[in-house]
């Protein structure tokens, strides 16, 4: 679909948009300026969350392991949030500063916890917490209609984290001291207890005065070699003095080696002993500074702006109405829904709205195309109707379509007829006929409708007309010319009749109607038969058969498709000659689709 035909459509439902986008402006106008403002006072504070255990256990060897608190950097902002969100800080809120609506009522605290639109606009008084994404600021905001109260309320949620994080510092401290208490404790247990091992291991294997011990033997095996080495060159090596210095030199090495054993495994021992101390140290002096940090109270918190909504710039601290923002926010929400139902109308509306749309679904060709008049007397018709144009535009096709086709200059009888009623088969034929009979033409306009007869109520009431006619051939009785009456210069109009309904229901299947249709073709160049529409009665499609062409008139937006395609198809049906169609009561040009 192109979008010059989007555009016609949105167009030609104008006032469906429109609607909808007053519906969704007006309440904005009147909640912009008729609604009390709420203003919003925000403090923004800097809640510094490095963890407790961080700052005191920096030098506790990651082998033994952390300590662990109920607050950490990670949880110690959500913490903060959750505590000042919950109803018990509302209640302390609305009795510290006396809260009420209008009524003297006090609030409730999920009333006072709810910024939304809706309870603003109802309560005018709420509060606010927000923790700005990837950071440790802290906005805590008062909503009230009173900007100083705004503000009050800002303060108040501004004192009570304070507490709250002091309150959260000195329960953590508290933790990590006696958490810390607890390990210094094992820590001197372990250390005791690796003390008396050591001791343990020095008695029961003789590692006492190690060291000298080491030395004497390493003495004793100097001396012992030098002997031998005297020895071997004096005598034989089977000789018991060598023998014996062998076997002492022997022994010495074995003791020897043993207290090297035993000196690497006193000293892994003194070793794991000096750690232990020196963690046992270092606990001790965190354990210090805890004590000393949970007698100070340290927060940590930083208010980094405060509220304020000065009186000489309080329109910039109006939350809301915001009165640019939501006008657009409304102009664009109403501009899409309003086209969103235009095309979702056009969508499952299956009516014919344009020429376009009339010859493709039908196959026939639009002749003209009236153009939606309103504030114009229609009838009678006069040359200053802009109808004439378009009813000029329908003879012209009606000629050049019966020039090419019988080669003749034009048909002399014309049935107008329409699915259903009122969709301006009258207001053509009258038109028509004026026209052709100031062109010259002696016109005649017939009014059979028998259900309706509009024409004869508006030209001839109570006058006799077709119907006597036919009845005065049935009798072999003469024929009044006074039937026909005149309007204007070639310009006749015959009435549906003076007789009853049933009797023109028997009329209307009279043999003698043939000898009208003879006698009219004899006496005027063109004749216009107005007749009832075919949802109503069979006897259009009489009268179409009978006639040189038929004029089927359509109006948009009326009748369903389905419709217009079931009278065109019983047209075809009963052999009448379809000259083509009249779009009436289009919005929009109406020249557009002549011909087509």
């Amino acid at each position: 679909m192109e979008l010059r035909i989007y555009w016609e459509i949105l167009c030609r439902r104008r006032w469906l948009f429109a609607l909808i986008l007053s519906g969704s402006v007006i309440p904005t106008l009147i909640l912009c300026f008729f609604v009390t403002p709420v203003y919003k006072a925000t403090t923004k504070v800097l809640a510094l969350s490095q963890d407790v255990n961080t700052r005191l256990t920096t030098t506790v060897p990651s082998s033994l392991g952390k300590l662990e608190s109920s607050l950490s950097a990670d949880t110690l902002a959500g913490s903060i949030k959750v505590m000042l969100e919950n109803k018990e800080t509302a209640i302390r809120l609305i009795d510290d500063l006396k809260l009420q609506k209008q009524k003297g009522i006090p609030f409730l605290a999920t009333e006072i916890m709810d910024s939304g639109i809706i309870n603003l606009l109802m309560n005018k008084t709420a509060i606010g917490v927000k923790l700005l994404e990837e950071s440790d600021i802290f906005e805590l905001s008062g909503f009230s209609s009173d900007p100083a109260l705004a503000v009050q309320i800002s303060e108040k949620l501004t004192l009570y984290s304070l507490k709250l994080r002091e309150n959260l510092t000195r329960e953590t401290t508290g933790k990590v001291v006696r958490l810390l208490t607890k390990e210094t404790i094992r820590l001197k247990r372990i250390i005791e207890d690796s003390e008396e091992i050591i001791k343990n291991y020095k008695v029961h294997n003789m590692a006492i005065n190690l060291d000298e011990k080491a030395t004497s033997y390493t003495s004793q095996l100097s001396e012992s070699e030098l002997s031998l080495a005297k020895l071997a060159a004096e005598k034989r090596e089977e000789h018991p003095d060598i023998r014996a210095l062998l076997e002492q030199i022997t022994f010495i090495k074995r003791e020897l080696q043993d207290i090297t054993n035993k000196q690497m495994k006193l000293s892994k021992l003194q070793g794991m002993n000096t750690a232990l101390t020196n963690v046992y140290t270092s606990l001790l002096a965190d354990l210090e500074k805890a004590k000393i940090l949970k007698a100070m109270s340290i927060t940590n918190f930083m208010v980094i702006e405060k509220a304020q909504i000065p009186d000489t710039s309080k329109k910039y601290y109006k939350y809301f109405p915001k009165k640019k923002k939501m006008l657009a926010l409304a102009l664009i929400i109403g501009s899409f829904l309003g086209v969103i139902a235009v095309y979702f109308k056009e969508y499952i509306d299956d009516t014919i709205k344009s020429p376009r749309e009339l010859k493709a679904w039908t196959g026939q060709k639009v002749l003209a195309t009236i153009p939606m008049l309103k504030n114009t007397e229609m009838f009678p018709p006069t040359e200053v109707l802009p109808i004439l144009e378009a009813v000029s535009d329908l003879w012209l096709s009606i000629k050049i379509a019966a020039t090419t086709q019988e080669n003749r200059k034009y048909p002399h009888i014309l049935t107008v007829t329409s699915y259903g009623e009122k969709e301006g088969k009258s207001l053509v034929s009258a038109n028509l006929g004026l026209l052709l009979s100031k062109n010259g033409h002696k016109t005649l306009i017939v009014d059979f409708n028998l259900r309706g007869h509009f024409l004869s109520k508006l030209y001839a009431p109570d006058e006799k007309g077709l119907t006597d006619f036919i009845a005065a051939v049935a009798e072999n009785k003469k024929v009044d010319l006074q039937l026909f009456t005149l309007l204007s210069n070639n310009l006749y109009f015959l009435p549906t009749g003076s007789i009853s309904r049933t009797d023109m229901v028997r009329i209307a299947n009279s043999p003698q109607f043939p000898a009208f249709i003879e006698k009219a073709k004899n006496e005027f160049d063109v004749v216009i038969i107005d007749t009832a529409s075919l949802n109503k009665s069979r006897v259009p499609f009489f009268m179409a058969k009978e006639s040189d062409a038929t004029i089927v008139v359509v109006e948009a937006g009326k009748y369903q498709l389905e419709n217009i395609r079931w009278a065109i198809d019983e047209l075809k049906e009963n052999n009448a000659i379809i000259a083509g169609i009249v779009l009436n009561k289009l919005v929009g040009k109406s020249n557009a689709g002549i011909a087509q």
